[in-house]
């Protein structure tokens, strides 16, 4: 199981929010190169980066701090979401160093630009996020609920090629209640896709639950708060899990 620590950049700065809102944020690291080092010193293998800058439209993006990770740490694969919106996006993150890219608003609004993405990329750098509010599609950084559900969604992006879908229940994320088993075990018997687990994450105990699903549906899950409030530490995870 791929275990993905999360770094979300707002303004330079390490975050976390609660249930994506701007206005509930916690400042973890001033230096997000601290956060990486900590989680890289536990033996991390992957990081999930956000910009949430970019996810919500600002004019500002964190590209510059991204960069400083992959180049601080080259041998750690750096998986990267948050405004992603055209092919030289995607272009510009993948030079920049980042190994696999995240899709979300784009992906819902233009499905044929996910097929470009994976025919000039590969299906390896490409993955989309499930962001589920009351089991319909949210958009533009959380802000906007699709009427597409999520499960008709992944479907649609399945029969793309899209290899991985990062699901996360937006309702709890960062709220540290544990992850949806429901809406990840009706994904993995409904969609032939792999999928990383997230939001709301917040024990061992989820991991251990996480490993009984179909071991070729689930690729791993992505460790926030928990992580950064103590609730265990990243090497115990990966050596139990990872």
């Amino acid at each position: 199981m791929n275990l993905y620590p999360a770094i979300d950049l707002h303004f330079g700065r390490c975050v976390r929010l609660q249930r994506g809102d701007r206005e509930k944020e916690t400042v973890y690291f001033e230096n997000p190169i601290e956060a990486a080092r900590w989680f890289v010193e536990q033996g991390a293998t992957w990081l999930h980066v956000v910009d949430l800058n970019r996810a919500f439209g600002d004019r500002e993006d964190n590209r510059t701090v991204i960069a400083e990770i992959v180049r601080a740490y080259p041998d750690v694969r750096v998986q990267n979401g948050g405004g992603i919106h055209t092919l030289e996006d995607m272009q510009v993150m993948l030079d920049i160093g980042v190994e696999r890219l995240v899709l979300g608003t784009v992906a819902v609004r233009q499905p044929e630009l996910v097929a470009d993405a994976l025919s000039r990329f590969g299906a390896s750098k490409i993955a989309v996020a499930l962001d589920a509010h009351r089991g319909k599609v949210a958009t533009q950084g959380w802000l906007e609920t699709h009427e597409l559900s999520t499960l008709d969604f992944a479907r649609q992006m399945a029969e793309l090629g899209v290899p991985i879908g990062i699901y996360t229940d937006i309702a709890r994320d960062g709220m540290l209640t544990g992850l949806d088993f429901d809406g990840l075990r009706e994904l993995t018997q409904n969609v032939p896709m792999r999928f990383i687990a997230s939001g709301g994450l917040q024990s061992l105990e989820d991991l251990a639950q996480l490993q009984q699903l179909p071991a070729d549906r689930i690729d791993g899950a992505i460790l926030g708060r928990a992580l950064y409030e103590n609730q265990f530490e990243l090497k115990d995870a990966i050596e139990q899990f990872g």
